[in-house]
C-alpha cells in the first residue's frame, strides 16, 4: 500500500534479513561480522538499506560529537523516514546490525528528548518484519571485563561508558530496547555472557543462521 506521495504504509515481510541488535558490550558486532562470514550475507548497519545518504550524514555528525542530541536526534528521523520510503525486501541473505530506530527509542526514551522518542515509536508499525530477531544480552558484570580487556587493547576508552558510569539508565534503555524489539520485531533475547568461552560463538551463530535459514524457506507470511 503507498500513500498518496507514493511512499510505502505497509509493512513488509523480509524472510532473508536477520536482525541483532543490542546494546554495547553484548558482543553484538563480533557475532554480526561472524555471521556475514558464515551465510555469506550482506551487511547492513542501523539503515534498512544499503545506502541511505542521511544515515551516513547523520552518523558522521554522531562520530565528530558537534551536534546536539536533539538535532542530530532529528536527522536520524529523517532517515529512518527515507529508509521506510525506499526499502523492498531483499532477494539474499542480510545481516540487520541494529537500527536507527529501536536504539533511537531507548536513547530518547532515558536521555534524550522524549517527543523525539514517541516520533520514532510512531514509526514502527511501518518497519520491516525480519525472517529472524535477536537481542544479544549480558550482564554488567560481564560487560564491565570486556570493557577493560577493550581498554587494555586499544589503549583508549571507549565513547559510550554508559553502563560503566550510569548502569541505571543502561539498564532503563536495556528494557526498552528488548520490550520494544519482542513487541515489534518477536526477537528472541540471548544470553551471551559466556560467549569467550571455546567455540560459544561458532554455536551461536550456527544456531542464529539456522533461524535465518528456516524463515526463508517457509512461504511468505
Amino acid at each position: 500500500m503507498t500513500d498518496t506521495t507514493g511512499n510505502n504504509t505497509e509493512r513488509q515481510y523480509s524472510p532473508n534479513t536477520i536482525y541483532i541488535e543490542g546494546l554495547e558490550l553484548a558482543g553484538k558486532s563480533t557475532i554480526c561480522r561472524l555471521l556475514r562470514d558464515y551465510l555469506k550475507a550482506e551487511y547492513r548497519h542501523c539503515s534498512f538499506l544499503s545506502d541511505n545518504p542521511i544515515y551516513n550524514c547523520a552518523s558522521a555528525l554522531h562520530v565528530a560529537q558537534k551536534v546536539k542530541s536533539d538535532t542530530l536526534g532529528g536527522i536520524f528521523l529523517g532517515s529512518v523516514m527515507r529508509d521506510l520510503e525506499r526499502y523492498t525486501p531483499p532477494d539474499h541473505f542480510v545481516v540487520q546490525d541494529s537500527t536507527s530506530v529501536l536504539r533511537s527509542i531507548a536513547y530518547h526514551s532515558v536521555i534524550g528528548d522524549p517527543g523525539l522518542a514517541d516520533a520514532f515509536s510512531k514509526l514502527l508499525p511501518r518497519c520491516p518484519h525480519f525472517g529472524a530477531s535477536f537481542v544479544l544480552w549480558s550482564s554488567n558484570e560481564v560487560r564491565l571485563k570486556r570493557l577493560k580487556g577493550r581498554i587494555s587493547r586499544h589503549h583508549d576508552l571507549p565513547k559510550d561508558l554508559l553502563v560503566r558510569d550510569e548502569p541505571d539508565k543502561f539498564a532503563r534503555m536495556q528494557d526498552i530496547m528488548i520490550e520494544t524489539a519482542k513487541e515489534f520485531f518477536d526477537a528472541e533475547v540471548v544470553d551471551t555472557s559466556n560467549m569467550e568461552q571455546e567455540g560459544e560463538k561458532e554455536r551461536l551463530v550456527e544456531y542464529l543462521a539456522s533461524k535465518l535459514r528456516q524463515a526463508a524457506s517457509q512461504p511468505n507470511v
